[in-house]
């Protein structure tokens, strides 16, 4: 109870902060003249490819010494996964690296270029993603954000737009720590002579999210029979390399594979294609089971239940 009561009194004064249209109360600089202040992190339902939530942090540096501010930025995720960037309003991108994870959150730090000359202000703002479902009622995050400058901190409270644009009464929220992928597989793929006499066969393969874990990518598992040439790929935007992580069957490859997709939400899909190959002088016939397997990249728990694998056969045409 402690908890929610806690998120809602957080949540309750970030709406009250957005619908007075006042600016956020500015933290107490522990650098003497430098100041940051910071508004709370809307999540909106996303109108993307990648669907989830995209949300836009602006806060504002005031350079209050008599030098230029050299220094940067340094941010906390309010979820794990969800930074994507900083920029400088009315300027261009800014340069950051990971420096580290605190129980998974990311502490980003950023360089501000061109420095922040002395006596003035520059605005600053951040883009995230969540992979959390748009749902009827409004949210708010367990853990705030935080933005330090130099030891001038900041925290910032974390809401989600419900459906219908409202932010009233949310509820608390935390990202599920398991994965809960469904992996669906044709259940054979033939491999049939090309046109330069080797084999080639593709497998589509369905990998669907009904969860909410945080997460920054979606590797990919292939073990493969005997019999089949080295390097399967995958599409669309993918490759594989070897040393995957599923055991190879007797003769057989295991592949680590990968598509271009940094994130899949609560609820979507993901349609991907392995392309298997056999050699011009393979024999006609079954070469065996083959296995993969999806997962959500840097996720805090491995999913157990065996739904994030399927099986199929391999076969070469006669």
């Amino acid at each position: 109870m402690r908890s929610v009561l806690r998120v809602g009194a957080i949540a309750t004064a970030a709406t009250s902060l957005l619908l007075s249209g006042a600016v956020a109360a500015q933290a107490a600089p522990a650098a003497p003249g430098v100041t940051v202040s910071v508004a709370p992190l809307i999540f909106e339902p996303a109108q993307t490819r990648y669907t989830g939530h995209t949300g836009r942090l602006r806060f504002t540096i005031h350079n209050g010494t008599d030098r230029p501010y050299l220094d940067g930025v340094q941010l906390t995720e309010p979820i794990a996964h969800s930074f994507y960037g900083l920029s400088l309003v009315g300027g261009d991108q800014m340069s950051c690296g990971l420096e580290g994870r605190e129980g998974g959150h990311g502490l980003w730090g950023c360089m501000i270029d061109p420095p922040i000359p002395a006596g003035s202000t520059q605005i600053i703002e951040a883009t995230f993603r969540s992979v959390a479902k748009p749902q009827p009622f409004a949210r708010a995050a367990e853990q705030s954000g935080l933005i330090d400058v130099d030891g001038a901190r900041a925290t910032y409270p974390v809401l989600f737009r419900a459906t219908d644009g409202s932010i009233d009464d949310p509820r608390p929220y935390t990202p599920a720590p398991l994965p809960h992928l469904t992996v669906t597989a044709a259940g054979a793929v033939t491999l049939t002579r090309q046109g330069d006499g080797d084999f080639e066969g593709r497998l589509p393969v369905s990998i669907h999210n009904d969860g909410d874990a945080s997460h920054s990518f979606v590797p990919l598992e292939l073990a493969l029979p005997a019999g089949l040439s080295d390097w399967p790929w995958v599409e669309p935007d993918g490759g594989c390399s070897a040393d995957g992580a599923l055991p190879a069957p007797p003769g057989g490859s295991s592949w680590q594979c990968g598509v271009n997709w940094p994130s899949l939400a609560e609820g979507q899909t993901l349609d991907v294609e392995y392309v298997l190959q056999a050699p011009a002088d393979s024999d006609p016939g079954a070469l065996g089971e083959a296995l993969t397997e999806a997962a959500l990249g840097k996720t805090s728990q491995t999913q157990t239940d065996g739904a994030n694998r399927a099986a199929f056969t391999v076969t070469i045409a006669g």
